[in-house]
């Protein structure tokens, strides 16, 4: 019976990551995510036909000060040797309610939160791409914020 359901979770474990192309979070001092500090995540794609979901992921804690957070996006893809701009965002999201409960998911005071930055997006040429991700509140530190993460998954149909 152990051998069983060692198979099944083996087997729903690797169906699931396959799914993933990217994934990767980067850390932030205690001391808070400074406004001048970008976060860059550099990643190559080689499937072009596949639509993906690009998902941010931020966690924070309790100490984090505000309902919401601005982010600032720049994406860029090498072409040979040329840097080619691909778009900029800014973007809001909400990591609590109206009544100030936290949305994210976590234990104790850490929480984490899912944000769909874009979906179904397809990647028009294989190659190296990145990202680069700013904290766009009128903070010169803004607390509270441990981590961003990137994930990079293909589009369920």
């Amino acid at each position: 019976m152990k051998k069983i359901l060692f198979i099944i979770t083996t087997c729903i474990l690797c169906s699931c990551s396959n799914n993933i192309i990217y994934s990767h979070f980067q850390s932030f001092p205690i001391n808070g995510w400074d406004k001048d500090t970008a976060i860059n995540f550099n990643f190559s794609i080689e499937d072009t036909i596949q639509p993906c979901d690009i998902l941010l992921y931020v966690r924070h804690t309790q100490a984090y000060p505000y309902q919401n957070m601005w982010l600032f996006i720049d994406k860029q893809m090498i072409n040979n040797s040329d840097t080619i701009l691909l778009g900029k965002d800014t973007i809001e999201f909400y990591l609590a309610d109206e009544r100030g409960r936290w949305l994210g998911n976590g234990y104790g005071n850490i929480k984490e939160m899912p944000v769909l930055y874009e979906q179904k997006t397809l990647f028009h040429n294989s190659g190296q791409y990145y990202i680069t991700i700013s904290q766009g509140m009128r903070e010169n530190v803004l607390k509270g914020v441990s981590d961003i993460g990137l994930k990079i998954e293909k589009s369920q149909n």
